[in-house]
Formats: C-alpha cells, structure tokens, sequence
C-alpha cells in the first residue's frame, strides 16, 4: 500500500486512478496527506468495480466541439460537413450545456 512521502517540508501522495493514470498531490501535513490517498484509493476502486460512475470534468458542449473542429475534423475527408453540422444543427441548442448533463 501507498504512503505520503515527505517532499521538502510537505507531503508528497501518489496513486493511480481507475483509468490507470498516474496521480499526486501535495498537502502541508501528514494526516491530511494520508485521508487524501485513502479517499482516492477508494473512489479507484469503486470505479474499477462499477460501483462509481468516473467523474468527468466540467466541460460543456462548446468545448468539446471547439476540440473536435481544431483536432479532430482538419483529419477528416468530411471536414466542411462537420463545420456545418455542427455550427447549425447541434451548437444553437447545446452551447452553454456541461457534457456530463446530456443523455442519449
């Protein structure tokens, strides 16, 4: 198991998420450096066992276009149809709308 690690005059956690990314933090002292690992430990399991949905950041749907239009369409054949799509059918009514609210 983990434990914080001193890192000059604070204290140093390292785990890996349920996506398995490398993760740390820094906190000033060491109980609370220790609760911290522990609740991420947790939320990775949980989210390994499909007990937790993963959480995702909030990002709305302009984002999201806004990356998809600058990285991923310049790759496409389909480039100038993802251009209209997007800027007439889908961003009116999804603009301003956080991602992790939008369902199928």
């Amino acid at each position: 198991m983990a434990r914080p690690v001193r890192c000059r005059n604070k204290w140093r956690i390292r785990w890996t998420d349920a996506q398995g990314i490398r993760r740390s933090e820094v906190y000033k002292d060491k109980a609370d450096a220790k609760f911290a690992l522990q609740r991420h430990q947790l939320e990775t399991e949980e989210g390994k066992r499909g007990l937790k949905t993963l959480r995702l950041p909030d990002k709305t749907f302009d984002d999201l276009s806004n990356y998809w239009l600058s990285k991923r369409a310049p790759i496409k054949r389909s480039y100038m149809d993802d251009v209209s799509i997007i800027n007439k059918h889908l961003l009116p009514f999804f603009r301003s709308r956080k991602l992790n609210t939008i369902t199928p």
